[in-house]
């Protein structure tokens, strides 16, 4: 039987889907096709700033909301390293313990970003919270 057609090869194309799936979930942050959504963090935020065209008076809540993005960024990459290293083996209830400890730093990354979106958001007109609704909502959920 040729590889790909007939059912057997179904079942190879079911089993990488899978392992592509839970090697996704292993690492938060990550699009479905693999790429790393809050890379290059900094300029992502030079980009937001550009297209909300912050001005004067909203730098302060800006630099908060951006200092938030750059800490859930490096929490991020930390709790990847952590997950990923060979070290993160051991005893399932263990294994468990970290991730538990994990989700919980990250919870509380994400809901410092989201405070801080929540304060610049109160500070930004009708035409800032539009274009905040299309590229900073999505880009917030990648964390």
């Amino acid at each position: 039987m040729q590889q790909g057609s007939g059912s057997l090869g179904g079942m190879g194309m079911m089993d990488d889907n899978m392992r592509r799936m839970q090697q996704n979930q292993a690492m938060p942050g990550m699009s479905a096709n693999g790429v790393d959504m809050t890379d290059r963090i900094d300029g992502r935020i030079a980009f937001l700033r550009a297209e909300l065209k912050i001005s004067d008076a909203q730098t302060g809540a800006w630099n908060r909301f951006a200092d938030a993005l750059r800490s859930s960024r490096q929490h991020l990459l930390e709790a990847r390293q952590q997950l990923a290293s060979p070290g993160g083996s051991g005893a399932p209830a263990a294994r468990l313990d970290r991730y538990e400890r994990h989700l919980t730093e990250r919870l509380e990354a994400i809901r410092t970003a989201r405070t801080a979106f929540t304060q610049l958001y109160g500070n930004l007109d009708e035409h800032q919270k539009h274009v905040a609704d299309e590229l900073v909502v999505p880009f917030l959920a990648t964390f």
